[in-house]
């Protein structure tokens, strides 16, 4: 098996991350989830694009390692739920970005239920996307 190697400032860059899970909402926000493979656990992070600008980072030798890929998955689709709900709570957001977030926490919805019937991708290349 061949392990995701991070550049010099010990960062996974989207090429050398084993999987990256994308999903544009219908409004148009993004979210990626990177997953980089390494030898002790795959670490993942989180990236979120809405209309007004974005927040995330890419993997790194300091990112939390899980042993397997579905709790990398899983802790990162937790932490998008979570800046989803901030969002939609909060009074500053603009509607356009309180609707994205919805979207969204839809997303992260089905995610949780296609998980129940193991609906990933098998020996796809990275960016892999559901197949149900």
């Amino acid at each position: 098996m061949s392990y995701s190697q991070p550049n010099e400032h010990g960062v996974y860059v989207e090429e050398q991350c084993a999987e990256v899970i994308r999903h544009v909402s219908v409004s148009g926000a993004e979210v990626k989830i990177f997953l980089a493979n390494t030898e002790n656990g795959w670490a993942p992070s989180l990236w979120i694009r809405y209309c007004d600008g974005g927040r995330g980072s890419l993997p790194s030798i300091n990112s939390t390692l899980h042993l397997t890929k579905q709790e990398a998955i899983d802790e990162q689709l937790l932490r998008l739920e979570a800046t989803c709900n901030e969002f939609i709570a909060a009074w500053h957001s603009s509607d356009l970005r309180k609707t994205q977030s919805g979207e969204l926490l839809d997303w992260v919805a089905l995610q949780k239920q296609m998980d129940l019937f193991d609906c990933w991708s098998i020996g796809a290349p990275a960016n892999k996307e559901r197949r149900c």
